[in-house]
């Protein structure tokens, strides 16, 4: 019988690109002999729940389908729907946080727009973290990264699932892609086709993760 591996998510539930690519992890993850146990929300900032109950409300009277755009990118679905425990955590490295990581026995950790920096001890308590990037790594490290490759008029676009070692953006490549720059779109449409591109990685991304891709 194969290993279960299980996998815990540092995530941005504000953030609607995070949404829909921790939604395609958590359906992907079964595929993969992997439990998604816990998903760690690392924004203060709260969603605005009145508007997203009313969201769900429309969605379950006009029996909207759950893979549609609309439902993917609404952080208040991911807490109803994906049965996860789902945690906000002021600071990833406080000890005692670190301490409860490490009795849970996970194996991976996905950072997804964790929009903190990730420290050795609690880089140690995993085999490995994967972050995502939303750049042609080295090149635009840290934050709004589609937005300085726009404004210095580059030629190409891209993203980076990379390994986490300590320093910003950096670590071994795992997955890396690019595109083309079609000026003529708005920058919001830029961000989205980054965005289904790597969607799209993220099978591969674990496939080679779990053969200790280095």
């Amino acid at each position: 019988m194969k290993k279960k591996f299980k996998i815990i998510i540092f995530d941005d539930l504000n953030n609607i690109i995070c949404r829909i690519l921790t939604w395609q992890l958590l359906k992907i993850s079964k595929k993969n002999n992997i439990k998604t146990v816990k998903l760690i929300h690392t924004n203060k900032k709260k969603e605005n729940l009145i508007i997203n109950v009313i969201e769900y409300l429309l969605i379950k009277l006009f029996n909207i389908d759950k893979t549609n755009p609309f439902f993917n990118n609404k952080g208040v679905f991911l807490k109803l729907f994906s049965r996860l425990d789902i945690q906000y955590v002021k600071n990833i490295n406080d000890k005692n946080f670190i301490i409860n990581i490490k009795k849970n026995n996970y194996d991976y950790a996905f950072s997804i727009c964790c929009n903190q920096i990730f420290k050795k001890k609690l880089i140690s308590s995993f085999n490995r973290i994967i972050n995502y990037h939303s750049s042609i790594l080295p090149k635009y490290k840290g934050l709004n990264s589609t937005l300085w490759s726009i404004l210095f008029r580059e030629k190409y676009t891209g993203y980076t699932f990379h390994y986490v070692d300590g320093k910003i953006d950096n670590g071994n490549i795992i997955v890396q892609k690019k595109f083309k720059i079609n000026y003529n779109y708005p920058y919001k449409k830029i961000e989205t086709i980054k965005t289904n591109l790597a969607k799209n990685s993220l099978q591969k991304v674990i496939s080679l993760v779990l053969k200790n891709f280095s």
